[in-house]
């Protein structure tokens, strides 16, 4: 099987998941609903490529739609795995959970609002219609597929708002920003939306491909 294709889109998705690796995603998801973002990625050399994302969270599933340059992307997490539709065709790439792991899906988009606001206060700003306080932290990176070094990461925050109205993250080679579009708490998710298509092929992929490089061990 030729990974070329599915690896470009796996870089995408690791893009966008940059914020999950911080500590903030232990808490409860946030309220079920759907939100839309604006998701700009610059990379060192590279013009900046903007693309649209909406997100449907109904208890541990989430999907995600990406309006990208080279298609629509769409993702779904549940529990268990990591699907990941491949424009285009009728298959998927599956990327089970590690074994013995209880990770909610939607915890890993979404921040915990209380201990985002225990960060560090980095001043305030308006973004779109929201009067937004900014919170951040730094931490060291090593994850495959990434640049290794430290990454940033900052959290707008607005009142009345269950998500964050942007999130950037900072790494020496590149900057991801999110900056939210629309918001609807509470509404209504069919879980039809976290169904694939009928006669979709599933291509599993190994876990450990999708997982940081281990740390040499010390003597």
């Amino acid at each position: 099987m030729n990974w070329e294709r599915p690896g470009r889109w796996a870089a995408v998705i690791a893009a966008g998941m940059i914020v999950a690796a911080a500590p903030v995603r232990s808490a409860p998801a946030p309220v079920a609903g759907i939100y839309e973002y604006e998701v700009e990625l610059t990379s060192e050399g590279k013009p900046s490529n903007k693309m649209a994302q909406k997100i449907w969270v109904k208890g541990p599933h989430i999907r995600r739609e990406t309006d990208t340059p080279r298609g629509k992307q769409v993702v779904i997490n549940n529990p268990d795995a990591m699907i990941m539709l491949i424009p285009g065709t009728n298959q998927a790439m599956k990327v089970p959970m590690p074994p013995g792991s209880k990770i909610n899906p939607a915890n890993s988009m979404f921040p915990d609002m209380g201990k985002v606001k225990q960060m560090k206060k980095a001043g305030k700003e308006k973004v779109g219609p929201y009067n937004a306080e900014i919170h951040e932290e730094t931490q060291t990176m090593n994850r495959q597929g990434m640049p290794p070094g430290q990454v940033t990461t900052r959290f707008w925050i607005a009142d009345g708002v269950p998500v964050p109205v942007k999130i950037t993250n900072k790494t020496p080679k590149m900057l991801m920003s999110m900056t939210l579009k629309s918001a609807q708490p509470n509404a209504p998710v069919p879980d039809s939306m976290f169904e694939l298509p009928k006669g979709t092929k599933i291509i599993d992929r190994p876990t450990q491909q999708m997982q940081p490089t281990a740390p040499p061990k010390t003597k």
